[in-house]
């Protein structure tokens, strides 16, 4: 599998947001803070009333494990556009030697 893995101990999440929405395409959702125990992004998911949510199967995560973003099994990822997006947004706050792409087991 390939993770987004940064080098460094504390995110500004509002400053990754801030750059991942800027650079998004118009019609997809704003990236957003998860708010879990991990910590990590998110992007919801309109249910079919066209409201949006905030549990598990309604939004597009991203978790913290050991400095990768993984998707935990069950949930809904991100596509292969917001992951490089999201990669992109984060070069652009810390820089290219703070984050990088892990090709591995996450669990090892």
């Amino acid at each position: 599998m390939k993770y987004i893995e940064v080098h460094f101990d504390h995110i500004d999440y509002e400053s990754v947001c801030n750059c991942y929405n800027a650079r998004k395409p118009d019609n997809s959702p704003e990236l957003k803070r998860l708010y879990r125990a991990e910590g990590g992004f998110r992007l919801d998911i309109k249910n079919d009333e066209g409201d949006y949510t905030c549990n598990n199967n309604s939004i597009k995560q991203l978790r913290w494990y050991r400095k990768k973003l993984h998707t935990p099994i069950g949930m809904v990822a991100f596509d292969n556009d917001e992951h490089i997006l999201l990669y992109d947004s984060l070069v652009s706050v810390y820089g290219n030697d703070k984050v990088s792409w892990y090709i591995g087991p996450l669990y090892k």
